[in-house]
């Protein structure tokens, strides 16, 4: 018997990320871990820095200067959860549990991810969409899928 073509499809923003299989035209989605990615982040950047910026004496100056963190704080946690989810679909990649992969995301978070996975489980990327469907259900989101020509 043939093995069927298992397809994960990643849906993420920032903040979550749920990952659908399908199996093949026809067989739908289906949750492809019982894992739901979650990031609780705050709705400001300041409340994730401290009250006051940090102060340096510029060498040409008497007088000292405020530093700015060159990142948006929020930037690097949303990036540091994207990598979390990127290593656990390079640990699914890694054990063939998909043949390929879809993802879908807002562009900035797909850019993101793009970087973070690993060599193979890049490979295995057939197609991406630059939307922000995190928040839909699942049944909407199938049905969205195979209008989108995504899955059959």
């Amino acid at each position: 018997m043939a093995r069927k073509n298992v397809s994960w499809i990643l849906v993420a923003d920032g903040k979550q990320a749920r990952i659908y299989g399908n199996d093949g035209p026809g067989k739908g989605l289906y949750r492809a871990t019982d894992r739901e990615f979650r990031i609780e982040l705050p709705e400001k950047t300041h409340d994730i820095i401290s009250d006051r910026e940090g102060r340096a004496i510029n060498p040409g100056s008497h007088s000292p200067q405020t530093i700015s963190p060159r990142t948006d704080p929020r930037d690097r946690l949303e990036a540091e959860f994207l990598h979390t989810v990127a290593a656990e679909l390079d640990a699914a990649g890694d054990a063939r549990l998909f043949d390929r992969l879809i993802l879908i995301a807002p562009p900035k978070v797909l850019g993101v991810l793009r970087s973070a996975l690993g060599k193979h489980t890049a490979a295995l990327v057939t197609r991406d969409l630059d939307k922000d469907l995190v928040h839909m259900p699942q049944r909407n989101l199938e049905q969205h899928l195979i209008d989108a020509g995504i899955i059959l």
